[in-house]
């Protein structure tokens, strides 16, 4: 029995382990680890189409950094965490791909209701950095973003390069934007 015991206790110290390889310390959300995990899933249960993809990244992150102190880039990074987790699904996953950057995975939602939750995201970073900027508690934010519709020969990377194209185009233009590829 104590050997069994012992076992178990191991066994739950490594799924503990486990787990904190594939969250983000500072705002708990998933990582890019465990991202790419939950990717390698979707792919195995079926696939990614009818999924969201939306890349969100901090903008003037460094500004913030540099004038108020790193504790309120963390405080900024946290809050576009919480409010990214209060629009995500029990279906979506959202995770924290590594610094100022964050990606939002939405499952079984029209282009229509994806656009608003990403018109709602961008909204409510603006209106939370106007009540709270100083120190800022948020920024406003970029945001890229494409429906996957089918399974293209690069597979995963080609989605979030579409993605990625569309938040870059966003900061191009000034930040505090939506752009959609397709």
């Amino acid at each position: 029995e104590e050997a069994l015991e012992a076992l178990r206790s191991t066994t739950h110290r490594l799924d503990q382990t486990e787990a904190l390889t594939r969250t983000d310390e500072l705002t708990g959300l998933t990582n890019r680890r465990g991202f790419a995990a939950h990717i390698e899933q979707r792919y195995v249960g079926g696939g990614l189409e009818g999924h969201t993809l939306i890349l969100v990244d901090c903008d003037r992150f460094k500004s913030i950094n540099d004038t108020y102190g790193h504790l309120a880039g963390d405080r900024v990074l946290q809050s576009v965490a919480n409010l990214l987790r209060a629009v995500a699904g029990a279906d979506d996953i959202v995770c924290r791909m590594g610094g100022d950057e964050f990606c939002l995975l939405l499952r079984g939602h029209t282009r229509d209701e994806a656009e608003r939750i990403a018109g709602y995201i961008s909204d409510s970073a603006r209106m939370l950095e106007r009540m709270h900027n100083r120190p800022p508690q948020m920024t406003s934010l970029s945001i890229g973003a494409c429906m996957i519709d089918h399974a293209p020969e690069g597979g995963w990377d080609h989605w979030y390069a579409q993605a990625d194209d569309a938040l870059y185009r966003a900061k191009r233009q000034g930040g505090d934007r939506v752009e959609w590829i397709g």
